[in-house]
Order: structure tokens, then sequence, then C-alpha cells
């Protein structure tokens, strides 16, 4: 996943749990808000840009990214990412992603998996929605404004006695979801994140046509599973973890898109908000 060359990051290592705001969720941001203008909304329906049909304009020759988590931590989530403002038969304005397995080391760096969604290619080639799983380790904050996280080396598995950056690709991007296509509603992918007791990750994707107001139909079958395996999370047992969103807008481009997280597995939503 080498596409990306700025970050726009909305993290703070001393975030405080939001105020609960009713039914709708916690708000995205607040006060101690770093950069914070790309995602905001609540954690019931986040979304890209200051109002949820707005969108992020990239004026920039580089692409930009923010990245938001949750403020505790959490064995899974089901997210419904839905895209909006793409074209069919158009280049991708960017992607909207889902990261979970977010941990901090003790040397400051972070490890942490992130999924992909998007239309299409960066360069118009590509006419299909795909996505990607990755998991970085060793990631020094500092330079999440370059190419790839400032990752250049790719292992096949978690090493313990490297610590330098390093990316372990698990589905590599474009991976084709033919079943998520334009329609009638804006383009929507199913995202279920399950921590399995062996250490391992399931990650489900559905169609929208499995989803009611956002949220997984009970029995629903899947429509694509991708394992991250336990020699790829370096554990053998079940581990909470912080997850969340971020956006990426490629260059010239406008990114519109929102996620919707619900089935919350651990600290319940919405008593918490994003991390910022």
């Amino acid at each position: 996943m080498k596409m990306v060359k700025k970050l726009l990051l909305g993290l703070a290592a001393t975030a405080a749990i939001l105020a609960l705001v009713s039914c709708e969720g916690v708000n995205v941001g607040g006060a101690d808000s770093i950069e914070g203008n790309i995602i905001n909304g609540t954690t019931t329906r986040a979304y890209v840009g200051k109002k949820a049909a707005d969108g992020i304009t990239n004026d920039d020759t580089s692409t930009i990214r923010e990245m938001k988590l949750f403020a505790t931590k959490h064995k899974g989530a089901f997210a419904a990412l839905t895209l909006t403002g793409e074209e069919s038969g158009k280049a991708a304005n960017g992607q909207l992603g889902y990261v979970f397995n977010y941990t901090e080391n003790e040397d400051d760096t972070v490890n942490f998996i992130t999924i992909g969604f998007r239309y299409g290619s960066q360069d118009g080639k590509s006419t299909k929605f795909n996505t990607y799983v990755s998991q970085f380790y060793n990631i020094d904050p500092t330079q999440f404004s370059e190419t790839n996280f400032g990752c250049k080396a790719t292992k096949p598995k978690y090493d313990a006695t490297v610590k330098t950056p390093y990316e372990i690709e698990v589905a590599t991007l474009p991976t084709d979801l033919n079943f998520v296509t334009f329609g009638t509603e804006d383009p929507t992918v199913g995202v279920e994140v399950i921590a399995e007791d062996n250490g391992s990750y399931t990650i489900n994707y559905y169609a929208a046509s499995k989803l009611n107001k956002y949220k997984l139909i009970k029995n629903s079958v899947v429509d694509k599973t991708i394992t991250v395996s336990s020699d790829v999370t370096g554990r053998t047992t079940l581990k909470e973890t912080k997850l969340g969103c971020y956006a990426a807008v490629y260059p010239g481009k406008t990114l519109k898109g929102s996620w919707r997280f619900s089935s919350i597995k651990g600290e319940d939503l919405p008593v918490e908000g994003f991390e910022d």
C-alpha cells in the first residue's frame, strides 16, 4: 500500500474520553483535537469534511490522510463504509479506512493494521471497488508524512527481533470487492473485524444488501473473508486494542464518505469518543 505521501494525523497521547452526546454517538474532535479537519461527526456517523456532505478537497501535490482512534480498547466492531462523490469510470478520489490492532511500543513507535476501501485506482485504469489489508510495525509517528508511513521493508510474518519499520501485506491493493457496485444508493461495504481467541483476526466483508440502516442483518452470509493470522499479529491469545478510522485524499481530488460503527466488542459505544 505505497500510495500515501503525506499524513495529517488526528491523535494525541493524552486525549480524554469525550462526553456522551445523546443517542447519536459522541462528537469527534473537540478541545483536544489535533488537525481534525478531515474526519468529523460522531462515533455513530463519522464523515469526511466539516459537514456530512462537504467532503475534503486536497489542493496539495501529494496525498493527505487523517487517522482517528477510539479512546478505549476493543476486540472488534462492525463498520459500514460509504463512498459518496465517486463516479463510475473515473479515477479514485481517495479511500476510506478501518484501523485496528493499534498498539504502542516502549520506544514510542506504533503498530497497527489498516483496511482500505476505494473505487477504481488513482490512475483510473481500474473500475472495480477494492480493498487491502496490511499490518505495520515499529512506525515512527513523525514519519507518517512519508510514503507508506515511512516504511520501506516488508516481511512475511511478525519478527520480534526487528525494531525498524516493516509491513506485512495480508491482502494487497487492489483486492477486488466485486459485490460492491454503483446503484441507487451510495456505494457501501460492511466490514466486520473479529479478534479471535488464538490472536488472529477475521475480517468479513458484506454487500450493502446485507445491511439495514447501516447495521449488519443477523445471519447474513459473508461475501468475502480475509484472515490475519497469529503469525502476523505475533500473539497466540486475544487482546483488546484500539481501533478507529482514517481517510486518504489523493492530490487534486475531493473525497466524500462516512463511517458508521456498530456491534462493538469489548467496551461499548457510544459512551466514548474518538481519541484526538
